[in-house]
């Protein structure tokens, strides 16, 4: 007897092309072993509809919470930009990122930072060029990965950091570089899921960083 080999993709193919197959052969079904809700093997027909069903709704339950996430955090943004557009000077910007932006944003922690100490005296947390220049490459300006604790940019933060969004302003303010980023205790900042938005908010708060910058020239030279 000659042992055919079979694909498991072609398989999956098949049944993909025809979902109607086990309708049209139900005696099948008494053969094969499926999973029960913790996925062991078992071959009860009537528990694996429930445990399709238990993932369907699982399932929607996610895309339902992400899509109320998203807009939560879409709304959130847009009334930090207003709020931001009202803030007149860039030490009470910088306060305000400190004490309230965080909380604004529903993220665990946020970061403002400069790798000039010109500026420090405004509460803009110091970082060194060293360091951003090992973050960004290539024309990058967005990090979005698990925390690496060896760069220190959440050290002065009493929570654990587990992952960050870490946003390069595009110009160089005093010939040196800034940067915000955002920390979570969660996942949220794994993957690009999400990019799009902090970037929005990142280049809005660039651009008001700047116009207030450039009010309070004369001090940063003092």
């Amino acid at each position: 007897m000659i042992k055919k080999k079979y694909d498991v993709q072609k398989v999956l193919k098949f049944l993909e092309d025809n979902p109607n197959f086990f309708v049209k052969n139900p005696d099948l079904l008494k053969n094969l072993v499926f999973p029960d809700e913790n996925n062991n093997e078992m071959t009860n027909v009537v528990s694996f509809k429930d445990w399709i069903i238990k993932n369907l709704k699982d399932k929607q339950k996610k895309i339902l919470k992400n899509a109320k996430y998203n807009y939560i955090t879409q709304n959130k943004v847009y009334e930090v930009i207003l709020t931001l557009m009202e803030i007149d000077n860039f030490k009470s910007l910088v306060e305000f990122i400190n004490k309230k932006l965080a909380d604004e944003l529903l993220v665990d922690c946020i970061v403002f930072a400069s790798s000039s100490k010109k500026i420090l005296k405004y509460g803009v947390t110091y970082i060194d060029e060293k360091i951003l220049d090992s973050i960004f490459s290539n024309n990058q300006f967005l990090l979005m990965d698990a925390v690496d604790d060896r760069l220190k940019i959440f050290s002065s933060k009493q929570t654990k950091i587990y992952s960050n969004a870490i946003y390069l302003f595009k110009k160089k303010y005093f010939g040196s570089s800034l940067i915000i980023a955002f920390g979570s205790k969660e996942k949220m900042f794994i993957g690009d899921k999400g990019s799009e938005l902090i970037i929005f908010f990142s280049r809005v708060f660039e651009s008001r960083c700047m116009q207030l910058i450039k009010n309070e020239n004369k001090n940063f030279n003092k």
